[in-house]
């Protein structure tokens, strides 16, 4: 149990009785910040677009390789899904994510400017969110140049 402004072990203090540390009033329930999720749940929660776009780009990737003509036009579709999922979906969830997790620290460590005035529950998030932006531009930038290797009959066929 710790006190839901400062951090402080609120262990032997009973509820509803100040935080030994600064003083303030909590409840129990603010007190237990709640179970952490398992690692394939966090894998789950902060990957789940990458695997999505990934799964667009193997569709590619088979349309292409089989070459059925009717599907020619699944490309850009799947594209732009796995696109949108990359570059958009992607770094708003991380920072989602992110915000989420940062709800278990305390209060104080939480609303603590991290540069200049900017809170750390703000900055923290959108710096992860901004994080993945390289990387799932790579994933995508790589899918395309094999698509259209792949589309242009080089490989495969």
């Amino acid at each position: 149990m710790r006190c839901p402004e400062c951090g402080h072990s609120l262990i032997g203090v009973s509820d509803g009785a100040p935080c030994t540390e600064c003083g303030v009033v909590s409840d129990s329930s603010e007190r237990e910040p709640g179970p952490m999720p398992t690692p394939g749940r966090l894998v789950m929660r902060f990957g789940w677009p990458a695997i999505a776009g990934a799964v667009a780009i193997g569709a590619i990737y088979m349309i292409a390789a089989l070459q059925v003509r009717a599907l020619e036009n699944a490309f850009v579709t799947l594209g732009i899904v796995a696109a949108a999922l990359l570059l958009l979906v992607g770094p708003i969830n991380t920072a989602t994510q992110t915000r989420l997790l940062m709800n278990r620290l305390p209060r104080r460590v939480r609303t603590a400017p991290l540069l200049a005035l900017i809170p750390r529950n703000v900055l923290v998030p959108m710096l992860a969110g901004l994080a993945t932006v390289p990387v799932n531009v790579a994933i995508g930038f790589g899918a395309c140049v094999g698509g259209l290797v792949l589309g242009n009959g080089k490989i495969g066929g």
